[in-house]
């Protein structure tokens, strides 16, 4: 049977045929609801899906449970200050509340955010000043729709990895040199064991890694590097205390910057890799940063010297020559005087400070440095009549990029 009045014009309350009112049941809330089983309207509590109404002249938007209409403790109101609800909605700014009772903002919310795409889902976590991506992706900020590197910043939580146009940092096991095809860019480098060693080519001796257990070498040092060079210069420090006797009219090498014994590098300070060639196991010689090693490097290089020992004796005419003997791929190319010690009023130690400064970068000159085939080495020339014995002998070298 189908149901009555179920065409215009509907009949009053009053005229309602079929109808089954049980006193028995009635509460408030309930419905007339037409019952497809007895084809009779009945009361019947509301059910189904919840409903919402704006209550009163407050603006206030109530959810209902659903049974009877009982309402819900959360609400949405249009008056910014309503304290208990859940969304707050302030027409007059254009803001919408969450967890906030007077927003001010489009959208102001008090508490952490998730925006879920597919597989990737995005979290703003206000208290812990987190914000990121949970899955495995990388965070991605960028501006005017660069989406991609060098364009935009990259931030990846799994390698350790951020990376920008201007800027790069990578995880430890990349630490012990930087990306030399990254350009225009910073790095911020802790080494490990030494860095740009060199090996199997050219005309320079191979490098092997520090030792950190066998050496003084600070592999926890931090280097910064901009557009491929450091921003503190490169710089080696060796330290020779050998205690060595330099006859009259003898010439002895003093320069020491660590052994390949043991097959490690046992060195004083490389941190750029500039030892360039041994004599026998021992690095005596050092030259350009391995990083820098070719024909179009120019730089200005300095060099500081100590030198402490004892004279045998003593003469009018005693006096050392200390020279940097500098060498072009294998042979000595040229020597030039670093400093001369005065004569030697009384025998005794000797202590003695000298530094010079070479402009390597000038094409043809006389301290022209051709970093991919000049290396040094420190020589002390007795000249004098009584024996010299060098018991300490530091030496400093800075190499300046000059281009």
């Amino acid at each position: 049977m189908s149901a009555p009045y179920s065409q215009k014009p509907y009949p009053l309350l009053d005229n309602l045929r079929n109808l089954n009112i049980n006193p028995l049941t009635l509460t408030n809330g309930d419905t007339i609801q037409y019952n497809s089983a007895n084809t009779l309207w009945e009361n019947q509590p509301l059910t189904g899906g919840g409903t919402a109404n704006i209550t009163g002249t407050n603006g206030f938007a109530t959810f209902k449970s659903g049974t009877n209409g009982v309402a819900d403790p959360q609400c949405i109101s249009r008056i910014p200050g309503t304290g208990g609800c859940a969304m707050v909605v302030n027409g007059a700014a254009f803001a919408v509340g969450i967890g906030v009772a007077s927003p001010t903002v489009a959208l102001d919310v008090n508490g952490s955010q998730r925006i879920v795409a597919g597989v990737n889902t995005m979290r703003f976590i206000p208290n812990s000043s987190s914000i990121g991506m949970v899955n495995n992706a990388p965070l991605v900020l960028y501006s005017n729709n660069a989406l991609t590197s060098p364009n935009a910043t990259i931030v990846d939580g799994v390698v350790n990895n951020v990376q920008s146009s201007s800027f790069r940092s990578y995880p430890p096991s990349n630490f012990d040199a930087p990306n030399t095809t990254d350009k225009n860019s910073i790095y911020k480098i802790k080494l490990q064991n030494g860095m740009d060693l060199w090996t199997s080519f050219g005309i320079f001796n191979n490098q092997s890694n520090f030792s950190p257990t066998t050496t003084s070498f600070p592999t926890g040092q931090i280097v910064e590097y901009q557009n491929e060079r450091p921003i503190q210069y490169p710089k080696i420090i060796g330290q020779f205390l050998t205690s060595t006797n330099i006859p009259a009219g003898a010439n002895v090498f003093t320069t020491y910057f660590g052994t390949t014994a043991g097959g490690f590098d046992e060195c004083i300070y490389d941190p750029m890799g500039m030892r360039a060639f041994k004599i026998a196991s021992d690095w005596a010689y050092w030259g350009a940063p391995t990083l820098f090693r070719t024909s179009t490097a120019k730089f200005i290089i300095n060099v500081k010297l100590f030198l402490s020992g004892d004279w045998a004796g003593s003469a009018t005419n005693d006096s050392l020559i200390i020279s940097i003997e500098q060498y072009r791929s294998g042979t000595l190319f040229t020597s030039h005087e670093l400093a001369r010690t005065t004569y030697n009023s009384a025998s005794g130690r000797m202590r003695f400070n000298c530094e010079r400064t070479f402009l390597g970068f000038v094409a043809g000159g006389s301290e022209e440095f051709i970093a991919d085939t000049d290396y040094y080495n420190i020589q002390i020339h007795n000249i004098g009549t009584n024996d010299f014995n060098v018991t300490r002998v530091n030496v400093e070298s800075e190499f300046i990029f000059a281009q």
